[in-house]
């Protein structure tokens, strides 16, 4: 919400997008295609933000969390700005980026090419391959098995099967107080 209310504060002239929820694909990669800039962030500190890899593969400039993996990658140079949370200098970066919007977009179409090479489908199904096969061959001890009842259910989940014409069915809903004396 804090990072809602800091773009909020941006300027009338900034072009702001807000999209709630999920859209498809193809109308997601078409607003990608004609934003400038995009922000991210990522919930747990090190993870790959891939809508900042998305964002940045289309050429778009993106303003990510200090500390960032994707700045591993590309920086400054290639269209990328960090911002901290706790100082609110996310709406600054973006004002930033827009207000000197050429050297940015020089950056941001290098990143690109950086990360459209990087993360090229052939090279990340090879990679996420190999480490499959680590974690598979390497040894460890026997699964413990731990009982039902020491369980603790956070999130309530619907249990899904497809059915004949492509509809989805939704069997029954499992509470989190109902998870012990859940059966098969």
């Amino acid at each position: 919400m804090r990072l809602l209310n800091q773009t909020l504060r941006l300027p009338d002239r900034v072009g702001l997008w807000i999209v709630p929820g999920f859209v498809p694909s193809d109308l997601y990669n078409q607003i990608l295609g004609i934003s400038k800039v995009s922000f991210c962030y990522v919930r747990h500190s090190g993870g790959m933000p891939t809508r900042g890899l998305e964002a940045l593969s289309m050429g778009c400039a993106v303003v990510v969390q200090k500390g960032c993996v994707l700045t591993l990658y590309a920086g400054e140079a290639e269209g990328v700005l960090t911002y901290e949370f706790e100082k609110n200098d996310l709406a600054p970066g973006i004002l930033r980026m827009l207000n000197q919007w050429s050297a940015f977009e020089r950056g941001a179409q290098r990143g690109a090419k950086i990360i459209r090479r990087e993360f090229g489908l052939s090279r990340v199904a090879s990679q996420y391959l190999r480490f499959l096969t680590f974690v598979a061959a390497r040894p460890r001890g026997k699964r413990e098995m731990k009982p039902v009842n020491t369980l603790a259910q956070k999130r309530s989940f619907f249990a899904k099967a497809c059915c004949p014409g492509g509809r989805v069915s939704f069997k029954r809903c499992v509470r989190p107080t109902s998870i012990a004396g859940r059966q098969g």
